[in-house]
């Protein structure tokens, strides 16, 4: 028997999973836990059309299945837990086992020996058991066994059998300590575990709040990012609304204290009356006037307008030069045989045939579809 149980105990960790009926305590000795690295779970899902959507309760049930947080002071819990199981080790019964055999060959001189070559065998066996009560007393069994064999022709018993069998009891004498050497670790275990459940409940509800606060966070930072998205709408659309009036002559609605800016100067006026004109409606409305290309005229001065008034006819002189040359250009190159503006895109027949369509009254919607 205690042959068998050894080769199933040396036989578990080599034989393949489902072969033997092993114990779970046997599994667990030869095949521990060990730490795995998981993927997140519960993402994927919750992401539709390529978004992630989350509410806050389905925000922190994340939390809590994911938080390496967490599940360390989950850990906490299961390792104090642990030492209650193993501070009852003390309580624990254990048996021992033991065997021994003694082979003796020897020749012998005497005729009373019994035998020329005289051969004996002795097998010694024995068992034990023994136990801590959890009053504080230990009871205990033992059992030896004896047997021996010869070849001597004077044993009368041959082999000869014997055994004992006994019995232990020990109660200490101390008084007033009621096993408290032995209880200690459990108790002491036991309120480690109830400190550590509290700690931990503690630092989870402060993981999940401040978890809360993130997501509130990032809903905040998601409305404060629409919220810029639609002022910064906003603003191209009166940046173009001004640009356009600008461009047509026309001023924004300044106020005191405004400041208009202009990137280039001679794209913003088309000739030297224009450009007074803007300064002189800008100063009115008690706004200030900023030129980035000429930021180093100050526009508030006689000097600085005069100044601007006298490169704004620069400019206007300039533009009617270019003008006067790209004309000049054109009536050349339109004496050589060069066509101006884009190619047609309907050929001379096209033309033809959309004129006569035209003319037997078909939409023009549908004619230009066809082409």
């Amino acid at each position: 028997m205690n042959r068998l149980l050894l080769l199933l105990a040396l036989a578990a960790p080599l034989a393949p999973a489902g072969t033997l009926p092993v114990p779970a305590w046997l599994d667990h000795r030869f095949h521990p836990e060990t730490v795995r690295v998981r993927e997140v779970e519960g993402i994927n899902e919750r992401i539709r059309d390529g978004k992630l959507n989350l509410t806050l309760k389905t925000f922190l049930e994340l939390v809590l299945r994911n938080s390496t947080d967490i599940n360390l002071s989950r850990l906490d819990v299961y390792t104090v837990a642990d030492q209650i199981r193993s501070s009852k080790a003390v309580f624990d019964p254990s048996v021992t086992l033991g065997f021994t055999a003694l082979r003796s060959v020897s020749p012998q001189f005497s005729q009373i020996a019994g035998a020329s070559t005289l051969s004996s065998l002795t097998q010694n066996s024995s068992a034990g058991f023994s136990q801590l009560l959890p009053t504080g007393e230990t009871a205990g069994v033992t059992f030896n066994a004896s047997r021996s064999s010869t070849n001597s022709a004077f044993n009368l018993f041959n082999p000869s059998i014997s055994g004992t069998l006994g019995f232990t009891f020990l109660q200490p004498l101390l008084q007033n300590r009621n096993g408290i050497q032995f209880k200690a670790p459990q108790q002491i275990a036991r309120t480690q575990l109830g400190i550590t459940s509290r700690q931990s409940e503690a630092h989870i509800a402060d993981l999940v709040a401040t978890a809360a606060g993130q997501y509130w966070d990032a809903i905040r930072a998601r409305d404060n990012i629409k919220v810029l998205e639609q002022t910064l709408t906003l603003a191209r659309k009166s940046y173009d609304r001004d640009k356009q009036a600008l461009d047509l002559g026309a001023l924004a609605n300044l106020d005191t204290g405004d400041e208009l800016v202009i990137a280039e100067w001679d794209r913003a006026t088309r000739s030297m009356w224009d450009g007074l004109q803007i300064i002189k409606s800008v100063l009115d409305a008690g706004a200030a006037i900023k030129v980035l290309d000429r930021s180093y005229i100050d526009l508030a001065t006689p000097m600085g307008r005069g100044f601007m008034a006298m490169m704004s006819a620069m400019a206007e002189d300039e533009r009617l030069r270019i003008i006067k040359r790209t004309g000049e250009g054109r009536q050349i190159a339109r004496a050589q045989g060069v066509k101006m503006g884009r190619k047609p895109k309907l050929t001379p027949h096209q033309i033809k045939e959309a004129r006569q369509r035209i003319a037997k009254g078909e939409k023009t919607r549908d004619l230009a579809a066809s082409y």
